[in-house]
């Protein structure tokens, strides 16, 4: 989903346009829409967002008007579909990551010997044994 928000990014922008043209509408509501979406899933994705849009702000301040409403609709939009649901659920969740918290085992030689890599949500390095002994 990262290459689609870059590219629809891009072209909102209006850095891949000719010079002197600015980006579409059409272009900052298919950011706006990649956006909530990964944002729903990995929120850390919408700060990173905040700081590429202010620095565009600072590349094309000579035009802050146009830019400032489209900046304002790409990263008001997920806070506002998302955060009545998200903040109420986890406050604190928007700064982490996605996926499982990291333990503090490593993979053991009965999990390499099973095929398994250890970590979180792995199963027990036995429980595969048969797939290699099979192989």
């Amino acid at each position: 989903l990262l290459p689609l928000i870059a590219r629809a990014g891009i072209a909102a922008s209006g850095l891949a346009a000719p010079e002197g043209t600015r980006g579409t509408w059409r272009a900052t509501w298919a950011y706006t829409l990649l956006l909530t979406l990964a944002t729903a899933f990995t929120p850390i994705v919408w700060p990173i967002a905040l700081v590429l849009g202010l620095a565009l702000l600072v590349v094309r301040r000579g035009d802050i008007t146009a830019y400032g409403l489209r900046f304002l609709a790409a990263l008001g939009t997920p806070l506002l579909v998302l955060a009545p649901w998200s903040l109420t659920l986890l406050p604190f969740g928007f700064f982490k990551e996605a996926g499982l918290e990291f333990g503090a085992d490593s993979a053991t030689a009965t999990d390499l010997l099973g095929a398994s890599p250890g970590g979180p949500g792995t199963v027990d390095g036995l429980l595969l044994i048969g797939i290699v002994l099979a192989a």
